[in-house]
């Protein structure tokens, strides 16, 4: 998520660390710090973590809503980065921190998260599979930003994402290793079978043209 993803404002060092903060001063009394995954945190967490369990994160739900014009596409092949918008409920893993490297971790996660305006952090209640609810922090797309579609639909962003790459791969390949990982937690998420589906019958029928 490194680079320009669209036209969306910088965030700078310090205002960075005071979102990181002010999420940390009102963290949830007698718990400890989790996040919840839904995208590539899932398959690539980059942290430090003692727990994970399988959870549904209520009302959001996954959206490939995020114009990206860096990283996996270019200004000339745009493609589209996933985020949460309001839903009905997604499933996903959540990861609890351990508490000695806290600081740290939640200072790798705001890089690699909050580099633009375009996230917005939250805590949201998070069921997990051991029927243990938890507060987590959750990253969710900033309707307002510059960056966001309102046209997710599968059928509105498939051609986008099967065409578009850049100097980090392409933007299918987001998209199959998250379907991938999405089935090897049990995760069900129709919409991204369904966008999945689409994008490789369109990667398809180009190999048969050629």
């Amino acid at each position: 998520m490194f680079g320009r993803l669209g036209v969306g404002r910088y965030l700078s060092d310090d205002e960075r660390h005071a979102s990181m903060l002010e999420m940390l001063q009102s963290r949830p009394e007698g718990e400890g710090i989790w996040i919840f995954a839904y995208g590539s945190l899932i398959w690539n967490p980059a942290l430090e973590f003692d727990l994970s369990y399988r959870g549904v994160l209520k009302n959001w739900k996954r959206a490939f809503c995020m114009k990206l014009t860096a990283g996996r596409a270019t200004g000339d092949s745009h493609g589209r980065m996933l985020a949460l918008v309001p839903g009905t409920g997604t499933e996903g893993i959540a990861y609890r921190l351990r508490e000695n490297d806290l600081q740290y971790e939640l200072v790798v996660l705001w890089k690699r998260e909050m580099s633009t305006t375009s996230y917005i952090p939250k805590w949201e209640q998070v069921e997990l599979y051991n029927g243990e609810v938890i507060t987590a922090l959750v990253f969710v797309m900033s309707q307002n930003d510059a960056n966001f579609d309102c046209n997710y639909e599968s059928e509105n962003v498939a051609e986008c994402i099967a065409r578009a790459q850049g100097p980090l791969g392409t933007n299918a390949d987001y998209l199959h290793r998250l379907n991938n990982a999405l089935e090897e937690n049990n995760v069900t998420d129709e919409y991204i079978l369904q966008l999945a589906e689409k994008v490789a019958k369109m990667h398809a029928c180009k190999e048969h043209l050629q």
